[in-house]
């Protein structure tokens, strides 16, 4: 009854939780803290007893308009259903925001889970303590909430003839543009082996996944760079068709394959379809590292991209990491290499960094390699290790001002892999001061390059 939808991002989806712990506001006697993933959620004192089964919503979430116009949750009273309660989520974003109430941090929204299982229809027993979902039944009840989100446009391209080709009857004009003039069907998308190209997967939140971690782990922490994504590789692509093949509907898996160079940013493969490089900070370091740099077949560059995009515009805005206007380097942190088969290995950390030493390529910084248990000494290894271990993680790196940059702006936060455990899970922890700049900067309607591409 309750399910995750096709196309979910891990990091936005509700959660079934249990009241476990309270402790009381030390600047508002109204008020309760929830502590929950390491952060926590201010609720209204006694609305919640120990025990109580809520559903959690994270930060940066949108969620269903009908929902929250039914709970009585909008800002606007005659939005909601009873026409005169006003709560506080804006009409225009439905957005669960990172913000502070006296001084102290909240990062989430909690809703009883009787009340909603009420909205649904449904019966409480289909909500079961752990379990994380965006949908119940058909209904979606939340998804990302993204910056000036625009409709979703039809994908499909209108395929365009010569006019000296117009005066041919309808079906031959299908038949001729379907094998020589769909683009779609030539992008370099279309050639690309299946289970040979993979975009850098959405990190999961540290937090929410410490049942991952064991204090044995070898881990490695690094900070974590706030730039745009993009990967460099070079993947095995079926050959492109020629014109006979075309016309006699071959089907790229009858073709040749070779190894072919491919580059993206998070989401989007930036390739021109003429062979040369875009003119952007994707197709710049695509050049760099395809020319400069000797890929072996199957290998994929996962990196970070920081600085500036010319001589007054930065990355993104006030994280300089050192660098000059017009300067912009480029920060290794992940490496794959896909085997014929479709076989991923992950490279350990001490397989990038010699892979970069090699390559002339720079590594993001490392703040810690070794074993879980040996980071704080301090901590006993009890049922209690996983919150406490977390607890000290975010006291020895968050909330602190970037390093690197030369202006006075909050460190992103950090990203730990656990080494010795299979696909080597990279998880992220951010700080509460930088993602409150981010949402305020979403708020005022400020562009990102990241989100753009």
């Amino acid at each position: 009854m309750i399910k995750k939808s096709e196309n979910h991002d891990t990091n936005y989806l509700a959660t079934v939780v249990e009241i476990d712990n309270l402790k009381n506001h030390p600047n508002a006697e109204r008020l309760e803290i929830f502590e929950i993933y390491g952060g926590n959620v201010i609720v209204a004192k006694g609305q919640y007893p120990i025990g109580s089964k809520v559903v959690y919503f994270p930060i940066e979430t949108k969620i269903s308009g009908e929902f929250l116009h039914w709970a009585n949750l909008f800002d606007k009273p005659e939005m909601n259903a009873d026409g005169k309660t006003k709560g506080f989520f804006s009409t225009k974003q439905q957005r669960v925001r990172p913000i502070k109430l006296r001084e102290i941090p909240s990062e989430g929204f909690v809703y009883p889970v009787d009340k909603l299982s009420e909205f649904f229809g449904v019966s409480t027993n289909v909500f079961n303590v752990g379990e994380s979902f965006d949908m119940v039944g058909d209904k979606v009840l939340l998804e990302k909430w993204v910056s000036g989100e625009k409709p979703v446009q039809n994908s499909a391209k209108k395929v365009v003839l010569p006019k000296w080709l117009q005066i041919l009857p309808k079906p031959v004009r299908k038949f001729i543009g379907q094998r020589f003039y769909s683009k779609k069907d030539d992008g370099i998308g279309s050639q690309i082996v299946k289970g040979q190209f993979q975009f850098h997967y959405s990190t999961p939140q540290l937090g929410k996944s410490m049942f991952l971690i064991d204090p044995e782990d070898d881990i490695t922490i690094s900070d974590k760079w706030h730039g745009i994504s993009a990967v460099f590789s070079r993947v095995l692509c079926h050959q492109q068709r020629n014109w006979l093949q075309k016309l006699l509907g071959v089907s790229n898996d009858r073709l040749a394959k070779e190894y072919r160079n491919i580059y993206s940013s998070r989401s989007v493969i930036k390739n021109r379809r003429d062979g040369q490089y875009t003119d952007d900070l994707w197709g710049k370091w695509a050049r760099e590292l395809f020319e400069n740099c000797s890929l072996k077949d199957g290998v994929s560059i996962y990196g970070e991209i920081v600085g500036y995009v010319n001589h007054s515009k930065m990355v993104q805005k006030g994280y300089d990491y050192s660098c000059k206007p017009d300067e912009n380097k480029l920060y290794v942190y992940r490496i794959t290499h896909t085997d014929d088969n479709g076989n991923v290995h992950e490279y350990s950390f001490n397989e990038i960094r010699d892979y970069c030493d090699f390559q002339d390529l720079e590594t993001v910084p490392i703040f810690y390699q070794g074993k879980a248990k040996d980071l704080f000494s301090n901590i006993a290894i009890d049922d209690e290790w996983r919150k406490n271990f977390l607890h000290s993680l975010s006291e020895k790196y968050l909330e602190k001002n970037c390093q690197f940059c030369k202006t006075k702006v909050p460190a992103e936060g950090i990203v730990l892999r656990i080494e010795s455990k299979d696909n080597k899970p990279a998880l992220k922890l951010k700080s509460f001061r930088f993602k409150e700049k981010e949402s305020k900067e979403r708020d005022s309607g400020e562009s990102n390059i990241e989100e753009e591409s």
